[in-house]
């Protein structure tokens, strides 16, 4: 098995192809008086094979922020599912797992080009405000014990959730699901902190507690592509993709409210709200709308060794 990240020339319409080594030392040296040398949320790292503490409580730290999630959150650019099933054959033949699928942002995504997909989340709360889709089916478990049947799925893939996740008995697990030649893929959105907007709003809701620093930064133990690796997986490539969110004030609060690191009532809300507020005011366009420039980072990986 070889080490490292291979990178190949070919990059989809519309997309941005950065250079993993360089793109690391370029943003590692941008945002360390922000974030903290080595250690940038914009950075390579943002999609990390990671452990919590269990005070994190990721399978259900989402409960009460379930339809603010479902309504604001945003969703991946079509170019990155292109490159997730590349060489895949038709959509419409095959067997997708979206594990941490939470209100199944991204498994629409696959849905809507025919594929079937089973929906896992351990949260019942996030699985009930999903949309409804006629080639999707929800299904309650985690990363570590899906429940799935073995051998079934040509392809895996984790959507901003990957960071929640215990690295070796994920792994075997999408060995034990994924038939004898299926594909992985982890997919994160990352903000970019060199915008002002980003970077004021980055601000603020980290002030509001270690734990949102934490999750914002992420806690890791080892990058995506050696997880990958170490796990049995070969041909592991990476790329990103930009694009952007666009808000209105609704919506802007919205989002801030789905993450679950922030406060949802009390007075701690209303410094929060009078902050977003403020940052709205000075950044709001003509049209009355903000934007989050993402960019989308995708890894994936395929399983040639036959399963012994």
């Amino acid at each position: 098995m070889r080490s490292g990240v291979e990178k190949r020339d070919v990059v989809p319409a519309r997309t941005e192809f950065v250079d993993e080594m360089a793109a690391q030392k370029a943003r590692a040296a941008e945002n360390e008086d922000v974030h903290g040398e080595g250690d940038s949320a914009g950075g390579s790292n943002i999609l990390m094979a990671m452990s919590h503490p269990s005070d994190f409580s990721p399978t259900t730290r989402f409960s009460d922020r379930a339809e603010d999630y479902a309504k604001y959150r945003p969703t991946y650019p079509q170019a990155a599912i292109d490159w997730i099933i590349e060489e895949m054959g038709l959509p419409n033949t095959l067997r997708i797992a979206d594990l941490g699928a939470g209100t199944g942002i991204a498994s629409r995504l696959f849905a809507e080009r025919g594929a079937q997909v089973v929906a896992v989340d351990p949260n019942p709360e996030m699985l009930a405000l999903a949309k409804r889709h006629t080639r999707i089916r929800f299904a309650t478990g985690t990363a570590e014990q899906t429940g799935l049947p073995a051998s079934s799925f040509d392809l895996v893939t984790v959507f901003q959730a990957f960071h929640w996740f215990k690295p070796e008995p994920t792994m075997a697990e999408f060995r034990r699901i994924l038939k004898r030649r299926g594909r992985i893929a982890a997919v994160g959105n990352s903000r970019d902190y060199q915008d002002a907007f980003t970077l004021e709003y980055s601000k603020l809701i980290e002030s509001f507690s270690d734990e949102a620093k934490a999750v914002e930064r992420g806690r890791g133990v080892g990058p995506v592509a050696e997880t990958f690796e170490q796990g049995g997986f070969e041909r592991v490539q990476r790329r990103e993709f930009r694009h952007f969110h666009r808000m209105d004030e609704e919506s802007f609060i919205g989002y801030a409210r789905s993450a679950s690191y922030l406060p949802r009532d009390g007075a701690g809300y209303n410094r929060l709200r009078a902050g977003l507020g403020a940052i709205y005011a000075r950044h709001a366009d003509t049209q009355g709308y903000v934007v989050f420039p993402y960019l989308t980072k995708v890894f994936r990986g395929d399983r040639t060794t036959p399963r012994k």
